[in-house]
């Protein structure tokens, strides 16, 4: 697959559409964290109002994280650390971005495809068997401080606890329930034109883009920080867990 299909984007009305497309799970490698950011300086770069919508244009998934096979070809300590660190700032990225965003799970969506998604303002999924879920807790890997405070600054205690400590596979519904989808429809037919009318309609809060911007950071400053720092905290045990999956 070429560079330039990995991720998709398109624009219709004020809404930009980004379409995450890399076979077979959109897995995280470097080569696709660069690529959505490149899409993601395209739309920062509009002067007109906008919103952003994510979704996944592979079947089945919207992601299922950080990609294995690439840690596992890594033979660099100092790689496998800046690639993480490079994920993390892309979520710290879309936290703060300044226009509203939306990510439409439209498939399974596990580990760093969570913390990703839980990095837009809101988000979509259609009323199905498809679920989400943290299971670092059963690999006894460990969460970077910003993948950890994305995530908590989004949801209720209750519900960061079935995700983070649990491990739970949670399907849509519960997962509206517990506040980690914003937006349960239940025709899927339905959810992209659903999606484009709300899109269309919050574009206008990107009037002043700046002030949308410094508004988040004033919410999530805190979870922005710990995502663009270079700090991987204190769970050792976890880190290293992550770093024997490399071929150090």
């Amino acid at each position: 697959m070429e560079k330039s299909q990995l991720v998709l984007l398109e624009k219709k009305d004020n809404v930009y559409y980004l379409g995450l497309n890399r076979q077979k799970a959109n897995n995280f490698n470097v080569e696709f964290i660069r690529e959505i950011n490149a899409k993601l300086d395209i739309v920062e770069k509009d002067v007109e109002i906008c919103a952003l919508v994510t979704s996944s244009n592979v079947q089945r998934f919207f992601s299922t994280g950080l990609d294995a096979k690439f840690i596992s070809s890594v033979n660099h300590p100092e790689d496998l650390k800046n690639f993480l660190i490079e994920f993390n700032q892309l979520i710290g990225r879309v936290l703060v971005f300044p226009i509203p965003t939306i990510a439409i799970l439209n498939g399974l969506t596990i580990a760093g495809g969570l913390m990703f998604a839980m990095a837009h303002d809101y988000r979509f999924m259609a009323n199905s068997e498809d679920w989400v879920c943290l299971n670092e807790v059963d690999m006894g890997f460990a969460l970077l401080p910003g993948m950890n405070a994305v995530i908590q600054c989004k949801l209720a205690p209750h519900a960061f606890r079935e995700l983070f400590l649990a491990g739970r596979r949670i399907i849509a519904k519960d997962a509206f329930e517990l506040g980690i989808i914003d937006f349960l429809v239940d025709d899927k037919t339905k959810i992209r034109e659903q999606v484009h009318d709300f899109a269309n309609k919050i574009a206008e809060k990107s009037k002043f883009k700046e002030n949308f911007k410094a508004l988040k950071m004033e919410a999530y400053g805190t979870a922005f920080t710990k995502a663009t720092d270079r700090k991987f905290g204190s769970n050792k045990a976890g880190l290293e867990r992550i770093m024997s999956l490399a071929s150090l």
